[in-house]
């Protein structure tokens, strides 16, 4: 893994050498084992690196273009290195002792822009064109690599992470409340837009083309104009779902230490740990699988279709697999308050969850520990793999297919998936009008937000309820624009370099495979909801590799089920982070401080697994913490001491 920077002043600028080093100087948390840069004025461009993969020891970025005059940097794991070889003719002897940047740089060289349609994997890379007087920068489909950039008037400059960009002169770390306020809503930011007023963010399946006259942004891939696939039977689609999802995983594999994996008692993880756990026994290879579990004592509130303990149903999906070593990680073990600190530098963003983040962080600490160096996950699954296509019905319902509607209804409904209710909010209520809807369905007409910590004034001013409103009610409507809506979100740059800093390792998600997308874009809808089961095709397509009990299971696990201890644990903590904020004018303009101080101080004893208890406290009390350090870093005005 690498991070990447360069800076571009448009005035050719004498000192640009020393601007690109001031960025990479604040990038070596995300890779000290080898950093180099060149100054090809008026550009300077260069990368630190972190040895991950066996090839990385070839790296020797920057590179030099042979087919023209230029450079190319890359942060890069390419997973089809096979399939690129063998495209340009590059033999294994040779190929085996070429860095992942190196496959990247041939891309390029065969085949210029279009070289995006055919690299697979986590990427961004920048080339630079003296002759052209150009500047280009692309960042993988699915955004498992971070890419900002600034542009002004006299100059571009990039970065994998947003703190090198700040080092520049004339680059305040200056925040927007706007987008401050649609994160604690958990509404998306705008293409593009961070939480920086001078920085934007290159969103995943998009390139950058630089010239003096000003920047060109395209979008070169997006799943949902994946053509449509029409095999001849149920059993062909499941062959094509497990072939596609095997090589999803198989390349993932390659790494310089152990392989690790997260494996709860749900579809995605389980089904990533089990195909995984194959490929590495045929050769002889082991995997440590890492369970999160409520702290020694705790007992989960019991609540229907919901289980907290997801201990012995992992156990039950490991217990299949000889070479799956199966590791319990109480929660309990990282500080609340020490967790969103430390994410909150290595993230360059707010912690969303600082409940889930301290498990995270104790799977994390006991996998690098055991030497890991590459751990699979399946955080994306619910857009891909295990979609539940239960919106199908409004399909069905639009399109005049009212005995495929029936049927499936009366079969979701045996299965107790389902009630009337349920089908009628998503057939029959999107197509009334909003007023209606809201003196029909509660989560429309009573909507608040009392989910989120936002500012009452800051609220109003950016009319957030109502944005909210629209953004939880009304945004899909069938399968294609909710599977879209999915992929929009997958974006996982941040997160996955704050772990490389923190840990040393590297997160990777064979459930958000470019192919697998492709795959799962690509498929009749009724695939994925079949004989009255939800999210059935991985249920279908994993049978022989996951327990029965797995795969027939609807309920679902309780992430963080003590959370209200973590929180109660760190309270000395967190009232001393509330008093700090009070230091800090932009925190007090975002943050509903009142209603935060007010929450602190009036702990609960009982119903943490109540609607209002886990709206004021699980969600908007916590985020609000998360934000709360995140704010206070980069404000300019904050007076608290000297704390930062």
């Amino acid at each position: 893994m690498s991070a990447i920077a360069g800076a571009w002043p448009f005035d050719d600028s004498p000192v640009v050498g020393e601007a690109c080093k001031s960025m990479l100087d604040a990038l070596e948390i995300y890779g000290a084992d080898r950093s180099a840069f060149i100054v090809d004025r008026p550009v300077a461009m260069g990368s630190h690196l972190l040895r991950l993969l066996p090839e990385d020891r070839w790296d020797s970025q920057p590179l030099s273009l042979r087919g023209e005059k230029g450079w190319l940097v890359a942060d890069a794991r390419v997973d089809n290195r096979e399939v690129i070889a063998r495209a340009l003719g590059i033999s294994p002897d040779i190929s085996g002792e070429m860095a992942d940047s190196a496959f990247v740089l041939e891309a390029w060289e065969a085949w210029g822009e279009d070289c995006l349609n055919h690299l697979v994997g986590a990427f961004t890379f920048a080339v630079w064109q003296p002759n052209r007087h150009r500047l280009f920068v692309a960042r993988d489909h699915v955004g498992e690599r971070p890419l900002f950039f600034h542009h002004s008037k006299n100059l571009f400059a990039f970065a994998s992470m947003p703190k090198a960009l700040l080092t520049l002169p004339g680059v305040e770390a200056l925040l927007d409340e706007e987008m401050l306020a649609l994160h604690l809503a958990i509404l998306p930011l705008p293409d593009g837009k961070t939480f920086y007023r001078n920085l934007r963010s290159l969103p995943h399946g998009h390139c950058l083309s630089v010239t003096p006259e000003g920047l060109t942004q395209r979008e070169y891939w997006n799943p949902g104009d994946t053509p449509r696939l029409r095999l001849r039977n149920d059993a062909a689609y499941l062959d094509a779902f497990r072939e596609c999802f095997d090589e999803a995983v198989r390349c993932r594999l390659r790494t310089t230490g152990a392989i690790g994996t997260e494996l709860s008692g749900g579809l995605d993880s389980s089904s990533v740990t089990a195909t995984a756990a194959r490929l590495l026994g045929d050769h002889g290879r082991g995997l440590v699988a890492f369970t999160h579990v409520p702290r020694v004592g705790f007992q989960a509130p019991i609540i229907e279709n919901r289980f907290g303990d997801e201990g012995p149903y992992a156990a039950q999906v490991a217990a299949l697999y000889p070479n799956i070593e199966h590791v319990l990680v109480p929660n309990g073990q990282v500080g609340l308050m020490d967790s969103v600190s430390g994410h909150v530098v290595r993230d360059d963003q707010p912690l969303f969850n600082p409940t889930n983040a301290v498990w995270t962080d104790s799977i994390l600490d006991q996998a690098r520990s055991r030497g890991v160096t590459a751990m699979l996950t399946g955080r994306v699954g619910n857009g891909t793999i295990s979609y539940d296509g239960f919106i199908s019905l409004a399909d069905f319902f639009r399109s005049g297919r009212w005995l495929k509607l029936a049927k499936a209804t009366l079969a979701l409904r045996r299965n107790k998936f389902v009630t009337l209710r349920n089908v009628g909010g998503i057939t029959v209520l999107p197509l009334l009008p909003q007023w209606l809807q809201g003196h029909l369905a509660p989560r429309v007409g009573d909507f608040d937000l009392e989910y989120c910590a936002v500012n009452p004034e800051l609220a109003r001013q950016t009319n957030l309820l109502e944005r909210a409103r629209i953004g939880f009610n009304f945004q899909a409507y069938d399968v294609r624009s909710e599977l879209n809506a999915l992929f929009a979100g997958s974006d996982s740059g941040n997160d996955h370099a704050g772990y490389v800093a923190g840990w040393q390792l590297e997160m990777r998600d064979p459930t958000a495979d470019k192919r697998v997308f492709e795959f799962i874009h690509s498929l009749p809808i009724d695939q994925f909801l079949r004989d009255g089961w939800m999210r059935s095709l991985v249920r279908r397509g994993m049978k022989g590799r996951l327990p029965d009990a797995t795969l027939e299971r609807y309920a679902r696990g309780l992430q963080a089920a003590d959370w209200s201890e973590s929180m109660a644990e760190a309270m000395p903590e967190i009232q001393a982070e509330l008093r700090l904020l009070q230091h800090s004018p932009l925190a007090r303009r975002v943050l509903d401080l009142p209603r935060l101080l007010q929450l602190a101080h009036s702990w609960p004893v009982t119903g943490f697994d109540t609607p209002t208890i886990l709206d004021s406290y699980h969600y908007a009390f916590s985020r609000g913490l998360g934000m709360g350090g995140f704010i206070r870093r980069h404000d300019p005005d904050f007076d608290g001491g000297g704390e930062r």
